[in-house]
């Protein structure tokens, strides 16, 4: 990112120490016109120890061998200012359109950011970019390339110009937008080597390798032609958002660091070349127990250890059907995201998609048995679900159809339409790659169960390279 953001500042810096002094202050200026100051081939430099101020009628080109302070400065035109040093202001830069270079330094500061009032916003620096805009409407940027970091705040939109040069070229990007950040047609072009961004819909398009520190917005989308890493943010998730679509030709995350996201809504994530770690830690609130008439609620005693002993679990209700967030752990794009999504998910779609099962039978709970000592260990030894009766009547009155049981990588789906009135018992067997129930009505075995549930299991792709890289079966 370096390299491209200097190759933007040469031309700059050529033009700008080559240009003839023009005026020159012990002291602040404040310049004053009807029509343009200075010309695209022309610029008029400036040489002052203070504040220089603008006031134009048209369009404004200046330039400063060495560092520039820009007093309060107002252009009807568009607005070129380069600086062989650093730029800085305490005021307000107001132009349609603002192209700022400051060839051996920054553009403000994280203490005090320059401040524009412009709806596009190009440039370069060698150092950082801090810049707040100010001016309430779409901010179109590109290309703003910084040999250090890039922190630009606006109060409205951010857009991206067409074309398929990077918009903005730092070694971290931290893009803070009350409106949305790109669009699906024209996401925003990153490349850097840490991004942060916050705003509503937040569509990027990021250049080669980079790690996502945080991105915080309603529906987001990224695709990148490199790896995406799960950069540092203090234990907080790397994306927060309702919704979250990610792509990219290498790996997403890793084993050692997935990409931690907290998103309620669908999750799609896909490697063209690489593997997928994601951990999504959003939960639905818990599910609403019955009230024993002492202001307790009652936990049903459902998830037992072969022995017939009671075991930890937890269970939640989802009314709104989700196909993300019961799979805590994605391992890879090429394995899991295929048996998890076409085996378990195409359930939650055909929902989704069916309004007269939204507005009758449209719930569902999900249940997950725990480890004694650490609710993320997977347990090696089997699990039982127990539904007598009364809970499954309890269940269908509440509007569910389906239940979920997770054991370990076993992700079990229940169809309460298709069970018959009784005490039903579901038994997960662990053992081995092929996933195994066993499945008892009235302490009766039942031999055929693919119309009563299905049972899926979540692979490593390194597992199954050592097990002859096999399509397991599924029952």
């Amino acid at each position: 990112a370096y390299e491209d953001a200097k190759a933007l500042a040469d031309s700059a810096l050529s033009s700008a120490m080559s240009t003839a002094r023009s005026i020159s202050a012990a002291g602040s200026i404040d310049m004053y016109a009807g029509g343009d100051i200075g010309s695209a081939g022309s610029p008029l430099e400036i040489s002052s120890a203070g504040p220089v101020g603008i006031t134009s009628g048209g369009s404004v080109n200046i330039a400063s061998n060495g560092d520039l302070s820009i007093g309060r400065s107002d252009a009807q035109g568009n607005a070129v200012i380069i600086s062989t040093g650093s730029i800085s202001s305490e005021e307000i830069i107001t132009a349609p359109e603002l192209e700022i270079a400051a060839l051996g330094g920054d553009i403000g500061s994280r203490q005090k950011p320059l401040v524009t009032r412009s709806e596009k916003i190009s440039g370069t620096a060698a150092g950082d970019i801090f810049i707040t805009n100010r001016s309430g409407k779409d901010l179109a940027l590109g290309p703003v390339g910084a040999g250090g970091d890039i922190v630009l705040t606006t109060g409205g939109n951010i857009v991206s110009p067409e074309g398929d040069g990077a918009d903005l070229i730092a070694s971290k990007v931290d893009i803070r937008a009350a409106g949305n950040v790109g669009s699906k047609d024209e996401p925003l072009k990153v490349s850097a080597d840490e991004v942060s961004v916050s705003g509503k819909d937040i569509s990027l398009r990021i250049a080669g390798d980079t790690a996502i520190v945080s991105i915080t917005g309603n529906h987001v989308t990224i695709e990148s032609d490199g790896r995406i890493d799960a950069g540092s943010n203090g234990g907080r998730p790397n994306v927060t958002a309702s919704s979250l679509d990610v792509t990219a030709l290498g790996d997403i995350g890793s084993a050692q660091k997935p990409l931690h996201v907290f998103v309620p809504g669908p999750v799609s994530a896909h490697s063209v070349y690489g593997t997928v770690h994601i951990v999504n830690s959003f939960r639905p609130e818990s599910y609403d127990w019955e009230d024993d008439g002492d202001g307790a609620q009652k936990r049903p005693d459902i998830v037992r250890r072969p022995d017939g002993s009671s075991a930890p679990y937890e269970m939640i209700k989802i009314d709104e059907m989700v196909p993300s967030f019961f799979i805590a752990r994605i391992e890879t794009a090429r394995y899991r995201a295929f048996i998890v999504s076409y085996r378990l998910c195409s359930v939650l779609r055909q929902l989704q998609a069916d309004e007269a099962a939204k507005a009758e039978k449209s719930g569902a709970v999900y249940i997950r048995a725990l480890s004694d000592d650490d609710p993320e260990k997977v347990t090696e030894e089997s699990r039982v679900l127990v539904l007598d009766h009364e809970f499954i009547e309890k269940l269908r009155k509440d509007n569910v159809r389906f239940v979920f049981f997770r054991v370990g990588n076993r992700v079990l789906v229940i169809d309460l339409d298709r069970l018959e009135e009784g005490d039903w018992k579901f038994l997960v067997d662990l053992d081995g790659m092929i996933p195994k129930v066993t499945v008892t009505k009235d302490k009766t075995e039942v031999k055929d169960t693919k119309d009563i549930c299905q049972l899926s299991v979540i692979f490593e792709q390194d597992k199954l390279k050592r097990e002859g890289d096999q399509m397991p079966r599924q029952q």
